[in-house]
């Protein structure tokens, strides 16, 4: 869904994560990492380093964060508004 002011406002409310590359030619979304990987506009996507420590104390990634670079995750039942920055929303 595209907002007022270029701004986009992806909802998600399946069952599993959602996940997104934000890169210099735009927003790819996929249900699935290996997806991400698929696409032309991914570029080099290596491991994120914050997302490694993050998996390492907690034992999982917690939203927005996924594990490789460039790419966030969101969570079933929240929506974000994508501009010059990222903001998440918990539907209600």
């Amino acid at each position: 869904m595209v907002a007022g002011n270029g701004r986009y406002v992806p909802v998600f409310t399946g069952m599993k994560p959602l996940y997104y590359l934000i890169c210099p030619k735009g927003i790819v979304f996929a249900s699935q990492y290996d997806q991400l990987l698929k696409h032309p506009w991914r570029g080099d996507l290596g491991v994120s380093r914050e997302a490694l420590g993050l998996y390492l104390r907690l034992a999982y990634i917690p939203a927005p964060s996924a594990l490789l670079r460039e790419t966030h995750m969101l969570e079933p039942g929240t929506w974000e508004v994508i501009s010059n920055g990222v903001q998440n929303y918990l539907l209600s």
